[in-house]
């Protein structure tokens, strides 16, 4: 009895966690990130799709850093590929990539 109870409480705790977070695309958080320049991200939360590359945009490396909203990136904008930027202080290390 004492571990379905475990169980089930396990399962809606991961439920309502699931709940919680935004679908890609949608909700205030999701815009284009688009612009002119040099563009930072957190290089673990990079995702590359088919025709976007979906990350933590940022126009600076300290908004990078302490940034979380999820924006996308087209990529017929970008000019280089994602590298190696620096790394935060909070220990994530940063890509760049260059648009225009």
């Amino acid at each position: 009895m004492r571990e379905s109870a475990l169980a089930l409480a396990t399962g809606v705790a991961i439920i309502a966690a699931c709940a919680s977070v935004a679908p890609y695309g949608a909700g205030p958080q999701a815009s284009n990130a688009a612009g002119k320049g040099t563009l930072y991200c957190w290089k673990d939360r990079l995702v590359d799709e088919s025709d976007k590359l979906v990350c933590n945009w940022a126009p600076s490396r300290y908004e990078a850093c302490n940034g979380h909203a999820v924006t996308y990136l087209e990529k017929r904008l970008v000019t280089s590929r994602p590298s190696a930027a620096t790394r935060c202080e909070n220990g994530q290390s940063l890509v760049a990539v260059t648009t225009g």
